[in-house]
């Protein structure tokens, strides 16, 4: 019998916690290995799993650009972010590149007199009127599309409120898709396995915005999403090679 061996870039991870209790209900064995003074010992039954792969922004955007997915423009020269400053457009100063959630995100424009800040990648805005997240999971038979929606619109007026990072803190999650044109979805799967692929991973969680003018744009791909219960099964489906039936599954909204 097959065991699943989760090497997580760090212990304790509540998404993970939720697919390793998900493959336990579908009658799986389950292992995760601890991250210091592990004693473990693979053995031919066990498939490996590599639950968050240490890739930054920085290395993210250098593989799309490769292989030609597309992707926001970025740079690390601040002077030529100043020049995206100077013109009147909104640039996205990541002062982390390891964020999450938005961390580390700080929005210059001029108008706003909002200043330019030092940090090691800039990103310049693109307007978007949808924004996805895209789980990939070996290929197209296994794919699970969540939109981001804002669900608190009180949240505008909060001191802190910055309506240009759309996290759970500035009220947005990712809920249930509904989409009835097939050309679009299509077009949308393709985008993430791209972005996948251009990572040479064998799964993540594509986050990709869309708008009319500019069409699709991959922000990042998250190697260890966080997950709610429908997404850890969904998951836990896929790395088992189960058919998962999305309808049966209870909707909730409590993935960031």
């Amino acid at each position: 019998m097959t065991t699943y061996v989760f090497h997580p870039y760090r212990n304790g991870l509540n998404g993970l916690r939720l697919i390793k209790q998900r493959l336990v209900e579908l009658g799986e064995k389950v292992i995760e290995v601890k991250t210091q003074g592990s004693r473990y010992r693979p053995k031919p039954t066990h498939k490996q799993i590599r639950w968050g792969v240490p890739k930054t922004k920085v290395q993210q955007y250098q593989a799309f650009a490769e292989a030609n997915v597309p992707h926001s423009l970025w740079t690390q020269d601040r002077n030529v972010a100043n020049e995206w400053y100077q013109q009147g457009h909104r640039v996205l100063c990541r002062t982390v590149l390891n964020g999450h959630g938005g961390a580390g995100i700080t929005v210059a424009q001029a108008d706003k007199n909002q200043p330019l800040v030092d940090a090691p990648l800039y990103v310049l805005y693109t307007k978007k009127q949808r924004e996805f997240r895209v789980h990939v999971v070996n290929g197209y038979a296994q794919i699970y599309v969540r939109e981001k929606k804002r669900v608190a619109a009180e949240r505008r007026d909060m001191e802190n409120y910055n309506p240009y990072i759309r996290n759970h803190d500035n009220g947005w999650v990712f809920t249930r898709f509904v989409n009835n044109d097939a050309g679009f979805d299509v077009a949308l799967h393709q985008v993430a396995l791209e972005a996948v692929g251009a990572l040479g991973l064998d799964f993540g969680a594509v986050d990709i915005g869309y708008s009319e003018e500019t069409g699709f744009n991959v922000y990042e791909v998250n190697t260890a999403p966080g997950c709610d219960n429908k997404t850890s099964s969904f998951y836990a489906h896929a790395f088992s090679g189960r058919v998962w039936n999305q309808d049966a599954e209870q909707e909730q909204d409590g993935e960031e």
